[in-house]
Order: structure tokens, then sequence, then C-alpha cells
């Protein structure tokens, strides 16, 4: 046979392999051997603790930091704690009067031989270790949500501490990339109370809506504040990611401004303005989000307004990228009606670029999966938080409605520190509770970066390579090549 014809041939075979959907020699061996630990919880955390896991692209900052870290810089600083309700106080705080002796500071507690009774109740408090389900006064939900402003006193301390805390554990675990909801510009932007109420009016029309954005927007960014928020923020950013050299050969990290959805709504919009104007400027700022409880009743009331403030601010910053929280509800915490429509909203009408969540798709419109599938609209899965916040069983996670639509998949974290967990932990509640191979595992871990927001050029393909590079690697290390 002639050898442009042992080529045409050889072609052909990897052709039909791939038509058949046939794995690499590699990938089938080491999915055998994946599927004999199946059973062995211990040597599947050995596993996927050494498997290169891509990134983490739903990933809240302070809900990351594990609150031992909170705890030694309060007992560092020497703050106020309440010694009833546990309230942090910075060390300036001076309590006064007959509230005096309801405060402490930490090295008081210490002097009384209190401190590592208070300590432990503090844990409970910012994270779930401990937590008893039936046993504890607050429900899994009220309990994760309550853990953030009861630690927001002693968080913006550890800014450069958690951030490299953070990277040192990805790198500990063969994740190389974090897309971190990190935090937001500083502004004495106010709206007037009335613009409220004529935002949630006008969702009636929503030409007249977005003529009351136009207006509003550019008062707003003729706002003597709007510019040097912007400025301050974004170089307060940069500085603290190259003063603690955050990003090496190893290791990327990029950061997502965040609004809460719990405000009133022109001043929603208003933090939505100044987040979109930091990301347009900032290559380290990927994208905006929007956070707090979905169902909070605020949230609820305006969520299709807050949807179309994206849809106005997308077409003003066309460049910035939004991944939404979107469908954290499940049937209970909310009215049915209401696990509905609001992934659908986030896509069609917000244009999310990702869905963070997105755990009431089995109520929503048929159109939306093959849409989603059709445009590449990954979905952020987070198991332990969907288990934790939201009660749904592990097996019974509707991950399976998109893998089955083509909806690209990316596995998260959430809130590590708040949930107590690890990219780890998710890869091994993914592979006990879902049927998928080491080849879909494997893809999970590259789309994590494919799907990823980084703008600068070459980043995304250096971390493509480096990762085609570890899992070569790690297949020869399992396969004991």
């Amino acid at each position: 046979m002639k050898p442009h014809a042992i080529f045409l041939l050889f072609c052909c075979v990897l052709f039909a392999l791939a038509l058949n959907g046939q794995e690499p020699d590699a990938e089938r061996r080491v999915n055998v051997y994946l599927e004999s630990i199946r059973e062995d919880v211990p040597a599947l955390r050995r596993f996927f603790h050494r498997m290169p896991k891509g990134g983490d692209l739903h990933h809240h900052f302070h809900g990351s930091v594990y609150a031992e870290t909170f705890l030694r810089e309060a007992l560092r600083h020497d703050f106020w704690v309440h010694r009833a309700d546990l309230t942090l106080q910075a060390p300036g705080f001076r309590p006064s009067g007959k509230t005096r002796r309801d405060w402490a500071r930490l090295s008081d507690l210490r002097r009384e031989g209190r401190l590592d009774a208070y300590s432990a109740r503090l844990l409970q408090q910012w994270s779930n270790l401990y937590y008893v389900p039936g046993r504890a006064e607050l429900s899994p939900h009220d309990h994760f949500f309550n853990a953030f402003p009861s630690f927001d006193a002693v968080a913006d301390s550890c800014l450069g501490i958690g951030l490299v805390e953070i990277k040192n554990r990805a790198l500990s675990e063969n994740v190389t990339y974090i897309e971190t909801m990190f935090t937001m510009p500083q502004h004495p932007i106010v709206p007037e109370t009335r613009r409220h109420e004529v935002l949630r009016a006008g969702i009636a029309d929503t030409a007249a809506l977005f003529q009351t954005l136009s207006a509003l927007f550019t008062e707003i960014t003729a706002h003597p504040a709007f510019r040097s928020s912007v400025t301050a923020h974004n170089a307060f950013v940069r500085k603290l990611h190259e003063t603690l050299e955050i990003d090496d050969d190893r290791f990327t990290m990029r950061y997502q401004n965040y609004v809460l959805r719990v405000k009133p709504p022109a001043q929603v919009f208003t933090d939505l303005t100044i987040g979109f104007a930091s990301a347009q400027e900032e290559p380290l700022i990927v994208g905006v989000n929007i956070v707090a409880p979905e169902d909070h009743p605020i949230a609820m009331q305006d969520y299709r307004l807050h949807m179309y403030f994206y849809h106005f601010l997308r077409q003003r910053f066309p460049s910035v990228k939004c991944a939404l929280h979107a469908g954290e509800l499940a049937p209970g915490l909310v009215a049915p009606e209401e696990l509905t429509w609001h992934i659908d909203a986030a896509v069609r009408i917000a244009r999310a670029d990702r869905i963070g969540h997105g755990v009431d798709i089995p109520y929503e419109p048929d159109a939306l999966l093959p849409h989603m599938a059709q445009r590449g609209i990954p979905v952020e899965i987070n198991l332990s938080s969907n288990a934790f916040i939201l009660g749904i069983p592990l097996q019974e996670h509707p991950l399976s409605l998109y893998r089955r639509a083509g909806v690209p998949l990316v596995i998260s974290t959430d809130d590590a520190g708040v949930l107590r967990g690890s990219l780890t932990e998710e890869y091994v509640l993914l592979y006990r509770n879902h049927a998928f191979r080491y080849s879909e595992l494997k893809q999970l871990a590259f789309n994590a970066i494919r799907y990823s927001f980084i703008a600068e050029p070459g980043i995304r393909e250096r971390i493509l390579e480096n990762l085609k590079t570890d899992f070569i690697l790690f297949e020869q290390a399992v396969l004991g090549d």
C-alpha cells in the first residue's frame, strides 16, 4: 500500500473513532480504574484531589474564605463581640452606658477563660460547621445567608490574606483558575427615593422604562463621584492583585463585580452602572453579577426589572460579560408559578453569558434548554450549595436535564468556606451521584477554562495548553506508565 493511501486510511480510522465517540486508550483505561473505585470514597477523594480540575467559575470570595481565617484576624485585631448574639465590631467601637456589659473584646474573653467556647460558636455561626438539621435554630437556607452579615465586620480586613489562602488551596488541589465575585466600587451616589417606584411602575412599558433608564444613566455617569469611584476601585483591585502576585505560571485569578439584588431598584441600577463601567475598563475584572437570596421578597418583586437593567447596560457596555444567579429556587421556597421563568428571563432579557445554579429548570419553558444549548450558554453547577441551602438531593439535581439537552456544564464550589467544601469534593459528589465517564469529567475541567471570561489575548490559550499537559501527566501517574 502506498504511503498516501496508508495516511488516508489512518485518517479514516480516526474519523470513524470520532464518529463512534470512542475514547483515546488512556481515557478508557483511566475510566476502568475510576469505575473500580466507585464505592471506595477515600480512593475517589484521592483521585479527584489529584485530577486537574481547570477552574472554579461560580465562586464568592467572602464565602470561600474559611471561618478560621476570619476568627484569626478578629483575634489579631482584638475585635469586640456581643456576648449574646455574637455580633462583631471593629476595634474602634466604643460601647457605652447600659450596653457596655453586653460587649467584650476577644482579649477579655481570653482572660475570662471563655475564648474557646466563643470561638466555637463563631465558627458555627460563620459556616455550616457543627450544623445539624432539625436541631438548629435556623433552617439551612437562613443559616447560610445569615453567615455573611455576621462576619462582614472582619471580612474586609482579610482581603489580601483571603486571596492568598484561596490561591494556595486551589493549587493544592490542582485548580489553575478562579473567577471570584470579589467586591464592588464604593460610591456616595444615592438616587432620589421617588426613582424607585418610577422604575417599578415602568416595567409595564419597556419603551418607557428604557427612556427612564437612559435619563438615570446620564445622571449617574455625570455625577462627580462616578469617575472617581470607578478609577479608585479598579486601581485598588489591580494593586492588590499585583502586590500579592496572584497570577503566576501555575495559577490565574480574575474578578467579577457584584451588586446586591435586595436594594431599592434605582440603587441597584446605580450599582450596576458603576460595576459595568469598572469591568469595561479593567481587564482583571471580567464580569458583573447580582447576588443575595433570589427568594427574598425584594429580589422576587424586582427580578424582571433587574433583567431589564442588564439588558439596558449590556447595550451601553457590550464588551462586559455577565454570569447571573438565576433559578436558585426550589419547590416550596416560593410559589409554584415563580419557578417557571427566572432562568428564561436571565437568558432572553438580560442575555446572560453563563447561568449560576439554574435549579428550577424543570419548570421553565420547553424551548429554553435547546436555546441555551444552541447559544452555548453554560450552567454553573453547585451541588453542595444546592443540597444544603435548597434541600435538593444530590442524585435529584436537575443537571441531568442540561446534560441531555447538550447545555455546557461547569462544576463550581459557590461558597466553599461557609459550606466547608472544596472543588475536589464537588467532583466526588458528582461522580457518586451521576453517571459520568472519566472523559466527561475531563471535559468539565476544560469547560471551566473555555467558558471563563478571561479577556486578555493568549491567557486562556496558555491555561488550556497547560491543562492538556497536566492531564497527560495525571493519566500517566494513574496508569503507572
